[in-house]
């Protein structure tokens, strides 16, 4: 199989397609309009591309300088140890305000995983349970019982609330 190589079809300019476009428009050929307007569509978007792909190259270029000068400038602290204690620093510069910001950052210990321990971590060592077989048949407000409301939800702030009430009512909070 042999292959043909093709030419390249030279693309029309901005001003040709746009020459198209009033020429089609002209002639009411909105066919032509829709073809012509997705070309100069395309068109703008590959510039639009081009020039977006030129300015992330110029960042990324800056942005490495940027970077190998103030890994200079921190190379003399590392020798000399200053930062031996140090995670890391954190640098930031807005331009907007004109704001730097220089942090050195802390060594941190590996946090670790907390687990439910049934409730013994509670600040007051009195069970809600307990508080409600002695308190549970009194009106908390609008003539519902503390165990009536402690029933109707099991959502968080509703029990909160219960509890924070029964450890007022026995003097543990004021």
């Amino acid at each position: 199989m042999v292959e043909v190589a093709k030419e390249a079809v030279p693309q029309p300019t901005r001003e040709e397609l746009e020459m198209q476009l009033g020429q089609a428009l002209a002639a009411k050929d909105y066919s032509a309009v829709a073809k012509v307007s997705a070309k100069l569509s395309r068109f703008q978007a590959d510039i639009d591309k081009a020039e977006r792909e030129a300015k992330e190259k110029a960042l990324a270029d800056i942005t490495n300088r940027v970077k190998s000068a103030i890994e200079g400038a921190l190379k003399r602290f590392i020798d000399r140890g200053d930062l031996n204690g140090a995670d890391g620093v954190w640098y930031s510069y807005d331009f907007g305000d004109t704001l730097s910001t220089c942090r050195v950052l802390k060594p941190t210990a590996t946090k670790t995983v907390r687990h439910s321990n049934g409730g013994a971590g509670k600040k007051f060592d009195v069970k809600t349970e307990d508080m409600l077989t002695r308190h549970g048949a009194e009106v908390w407000k609008d003539g519902i019982t503390y165990q009536a409301q402690w029933d109707s939800s099991t959502e968080k702030n509703n029990r909160f609330g219960v509890r924070t009430a029964l450890l007022k009512l026995e003097g543990f909070v004021k």
